[in-house]
């Protein structure tokens, strides 16, 4: 069997790389952070949750370490590759990397992807990717941009939701879903590309490189394989390939260190993957909101109309249920209902482990063309990886699905399977397992950071408004402390805030706060929060968390860090829709304060002024009208000391082209702009330019739309392209009439 295809979206990629020249590869290098300022870098799970679901990047995050089977797999800091093209690739690529912040302050390895023809040392453009390995051992993708000549303009994509590239730890034969891939960094945010590890100790077949790590990304339309060797990275791509007589991989195409005369003998033939493949793995993206189901839980419905089944297992279990859309396309995978046993000190489950008892049984469905997949501990295999490696109740939770799927109607019809799961488990009942309450600013042990004695101490947190089953509004809270995690019973009676309350002075907020003054010698500390509702009656605790007491310094200490994160890229732009553009959730929650020291108040403010007021660190804010604003954070903390964070936020209808001309001479001639799904014949824009080297001049243009771009010399058309321009958005034409 013969494959020998090339994504169409390579030669989208070759096309936008024909330019040679040189680029600058600059950038911000990486700087040993001080300790005192500088804080861990987050990503929220969802841009419109505020629920402390988040991956954290320290300062070994650069150190980009997995392990693959029997290897230790070291992606490497900094290094350069040249993969030689072979078969029907007739240029090399070449990969560059090295420490460095990306536009978060997130420390990680910027790679430098390239085109570089052969026997030639004349480099495309770049399209650099910074990977990043967080705190759970797990490497994502935190960012990506294209290089333009003039590099000011090169704004990054920064991924507002996790894109993992590899699981910390994996097996011969484990599968995981990746958004990103390597050679030549294809992204798949929808369907994801299934990865699953082939061998740890793989020879590449086309450079003959021993004990490589050899994994293929494949789904329904493609599959290619990669092999990786610790400390260099990637040393050979293979892009088609067919069988050998002798049933092994016979290579035909791709990138490779070196290219052997004769390419060795790869590894088993097991498929491919491809869209000729009725059997091709499956991939998804799953994102929503779910619940724990109690066990001895019975059937009732909630005011959402969300009806809970009886639960008479002996487990708790997470539960997910997301009805299929009217518009869904049948061609791509739906997880329509999961179980999962509640086992919070498992960080690895199997289907298998769990023997069925009661109404409930770990269990998995899926919709596809039409036929249902599933698979519980009697068919089919699931294996679960949880990412996310804080205590995981009522949080916003990241986990990974992977294994085999049975077709319901036909067993012998199995398809193998990876998905990545991102939901917030709600509580629907009072119990021990399933609090209303969220504290933000927590580590991996549920505990804040060391605070000097002698100092006020703010506890953020996020209250929940019900108590499901008798759907009664949590009004007031408590904090409860004590000095061991069995003896929590001494009420602090320091100021509680609610955000806003109702006429009645009860609480209608989400966001709540406790201020408390911390004036005792070192120890630790350890507290809950409880809610009452408005009959003073306890409807349930948040989980035990601690706050370590130390000594008084005695010495002045830098003041705080803010930092703004949101979903948006190096500046927040959109339209009015239905009157407003909704910023979704901007969170405070990474502004930092020196060691031994808490920030005291957030204060957020949206004219550009620094504000005064004392706002919770997660919110939101809408503008109902067109034009440039600037947001402004400003934190404060324990001892007076400030820092200000801005981001600007451009709402528009329009967007932008910004015409530059990067050549050494003035240019002058003709513009025209049209719109590509419009009236071929009719120029929206169209006009005579005269610019210095350097010098720039700005079009707008109404927004979303497809653009078809002629530059015109002397009457003659010399260049052609088409841009997408978004609304609010600026896009760089770069212009060099050097070349005609």
């Amino acid at each position: 069997m013969k494959i020998n295809r090339l994504p169409g979206f390579l030669f989208l990629l070759a096309a936008s790389l024909l330019m040679s020249g040189c680029f600058s590869e600059s950038g911000t290098p990486y700087q040993q952070p001080d300790t005192d300022t500088d804080p861990v870098a987050s990503i929220s799970f969802n841009s419109q949750t505020i629920l402390p679901g988040y991956l954290t990047f320290s300062d070994s995050s650069a150190e980009l370490q997995v392990t693959m089977g029997s290897q230790t797999l070291d992606l490497g800091i900094a290094a350069e590759n040249r993969l030689i093209g072979f078969g029907g690739f007739n240029y090399d690529v070449v990969w560059r990397q090295s420490v460095m912040e990306d536009s978060r302050g997130i420390k990680g390895v910027r790679m430098g992807y390239y085109r570089v023809e052969q026997n030639s040392n004349e480099f495309s453009q770049p399209s650099f990717h910074f990977l990043a390995r967080d705190e759970g051992g797990n490497i994502f993708l935190t960012e990506t941009f294209d290089m333009k000549e003039s590099e000011e303009e090169a704004l990054p994509y920064r991924q507002p939701e996790p894109a993992l590239f590899m699981p910390a730890e994996a097996s011969v034969g484990d599968s995981w879903l990746a958004g990103p891939s390597m050679v030549p960094w294809f992204y798949d945010f929808g369907e994801g590309w299934v990865a699953t590890l082939v061998d740890d100790q793989a020879r590449a077949p086309v450079s003959g490189i021993e004990n490589t790590v050899q994994i293929k990304f494949h789904k329904k339309n493609y599959a290619y394989y990669m092999y990786f060797k610790s400390g260099l990275g990637v040393v050979e791509w293979l892009n088609s390939w067919e069988e050998d007589p002798n049933g092994k991989i016979k290579p035909i195409d791709g990138y490779a260190m070196q290219v052997l005369s004769t390419p060795l003998p790869g590894s088993d033939f097991t498929g491919t993957g491809w869209s000729d493949n009725q059997n091709a793995a499956i991939g998804a993206f799953v994102s929503g909101y779910g619940y724990l189901l109690d066990a001895g839980l019975a059937s009732y419905t909630n005011s959402d109309s969300v009806t809970f089944p009886a639960n008479d297992s002996s487990y708790t279990y997470y539960w997910l249920k997301k009805s299929l859309p009217s518009d869904h396309d049948a061609s791509d995978p739906w997880l329509s209902e999961l179980y999962i046993p509640y086992q919070p000190d498992s960080l690895l489950q199997r289907f298998s482990d769990y023997s069925a008892s009661g109404s409930i049984q770990p269990q998995m469905t899926v919709l596809l063309d039409g036929k249902t997949y599933q698979a519980d501990p009697n068919q089919g295999e699931v294996n679960i990886s949880w990412l996310y490696p804080y205590d995981r109740h009522n949080h916003n939770q990241l986990f990974l699905l992977s294994g085999t799927l049975v077709n319901a109607s036909d067993a012998t019809d199995e398809r193998q399977f990876a998905f990545q799961v991102s939901s917030i488990f709600y509580p629907h009942t009072q119990s021990d397992n399933a609090t209303g309450i969220i504290v933000h600013g927590l580590n991996t042990e549920n505990s804040f950071n060391e605070l000097e004695t002698g100092q006020t101490f703010r506890i953020y947190y996020s209250g929940s408004f019900k108590d499901n089953s008798q759907n009664d509004i949590a009004t007031r809270d408590r904090l409860y402390y004590g000095f061991s995690e069995d003896a929590i019973t001494n009420e602090l009676t320091d100021s509680w805030w609610c955000f806003s309350t109702l006429q009645n002075g009860l609480c209608n907020n989400v966001n709540r706060m406790f201020a408390i003054n911390v004036d005792i010698d070192p120890a630790r500390v350890y507290m809950q929060i409880a809610s009452e509702n408005s009959l003073g009656q306890e409807i349930y605790r948040s989980d035990v968390f601690s706050l370590p007491i130390i000594a008084d310094s005695g010495e002045d200490a830098p003041g705080p860090k803010a930092r703004i994160l949101d979903a948006f890229p190096e500046y927040i732009r959109g339209s009015l829709s239905n009157g407003s553009f909704d910023l979704g959730t901007l969170n405070a929650l990474a502004s930092s304060a020196a060691p031994g020291h808490s920030i005291v108040q957030y204060s957020w403010s949206f004219d550009g002024q620094e504000g005064s007021s004392d706002n919770p660190p997660v919110g939101g804010h809408s503008f109902t009208a067109n034009g440039e604003y600037e947001i402004v954070l400003k934190v404060t903390d324990s001892q007076g000391k400030t820092d200000v964070a801005r981001r600007r936020v451009v709402v528009s209808d329009q967007g932008t082209f910004i015409l530059r001309n990067v050549g050494n001479e003035y240019a002058s001639g003709y513009i025209g702009i049209y719109d590509k799904d419009g009236d071929l014949e009719y120029y929206d824009y169209y006009r005579y330019y005269f610019l210095y080297s350097g010098e720039s001049q700005e079009i707008k243009l109404q927004g979303n739309k497809n653009y078809g771009i002629n530059y015109f010399q002397s009457g003659e058309v010399v260049e052609r392209e088409t841009r997408y321009l978004g609304k609010g958005a600026e896009e760089l034409l770069e212009l060099n009439m050097d070349a005609y």
